[in-house]
Parts: C-alpha cells; structure tokens; sequence
C-alpha cells in the first residue's frame, strides 16, 4: 500500500514545486521551477521518493513529464540550478558532461577547496590529482601510508 494513497505520484511531486519561478540571469525570461520539498541534507540537492526509490527531483521530473532515461546518464540542469524540476531547463547527458559544466559554471565545490580537511594546501607539490580527476593532499596521504605500514608491521612482529 502506497504511503500517499489519496495523491497520485505526480500530484504529490507538483505540490512540492513552485511553479511562479525563480529567475535565472543567464536563462532570459524562462524562470527555474523551484523545489519546495526538503533538500537532501548533505548535498542540497532536490530529493523526491518515486517508486520508494530516492532520487534527484529533476530525475523525477523527466520520469513523470517526459520518460524513460538511458541507463548511465542523468538530467543534467541548463540553468546550474540544482533545486529546479522544469523540463525547459533539462537536458539527459553524461556523468562526464555533468562535472565539465560544474566546472564551466563555477560549481565545481571540489574545485574551489584550496585546503584538504587537516588544512594542508591544495597547491604546489602537496596537490596529487588521480587518474579520475579527483584532487589528494600528499601530506595526508604520506601520512595515511605510514600509519598503514606501522600497523602492518607491528601485525608482523
């Protein structure tokens, strides 16, 4: 038994939305339909439970107005508004694509860390960047690796 039986699925996602619109300077008069429901506490992005499965509300905008999404990839927002569910304004493309527009637009929060988490710079020969694009501080991660071999040679001794 459904958790809204007196509400049907897109009922209950459009009265989580606004649909007066938030304007966007760079997206002309088309205004962002903004997200009413509670934002997901650590990314603050738009959550709607659809199918009991949670998911980003601009997914489950295209889901409900539009349709299926090919397996790997995402609806991507037009408007660098994460809490916007209207369908103007997305588009389905890749993860890869996705971090290229984060990093376009300034919205790339990874990016703009200029310390890791113990306050070491994330500059000169102290920045690593892996393979996948993912920026280490070395002194944390040299720091990480000699713990680890003391731990395994104490286990050897």
């Amino acid at each position: 038994m459904s958790r809204w039986p007196e509400q049907t699925v897109l009922e209950r996602f459009e009265s989580k939305v606004t649909f007066d619109g938030i304007q966007m300077p760079h997206m002309g008069e088309s205004r962002c339909y903004g997200w009413l429901g509670t934002p997901n506490k650590y990314t603050g992005r738009a959550m709607f439970t659809l199918d009991n499965d949670t998911v980003a509300a601009s997914k489950a905008s295209w889901l409900l107005y539009v349709g299926d999404i090919p397996n790997g990839l995402w609806a991507l927002h037009y408007c660098n508004n994460i809490l916007c569910t209207r369908i103007e304004h997305l588009y389905i493309s890749t993860p890869a694509q996705n971090a290229a527009d984060r990093i376009a637009s300034g919205n790339n929060s990874w990016l703009n860390k200029v310390a890791c988490p113990q306050g070491h710079p994330y500059s000169g020969s102290n920045l690593v960047i892996w393979s996948d694009g993912v920026r280490r501080c070395k002194t944390c991660r040299t720091q990480c690796n000699n713990t680890r071999r003391a731990k395994k040679k104490a286990l050897c001794n």
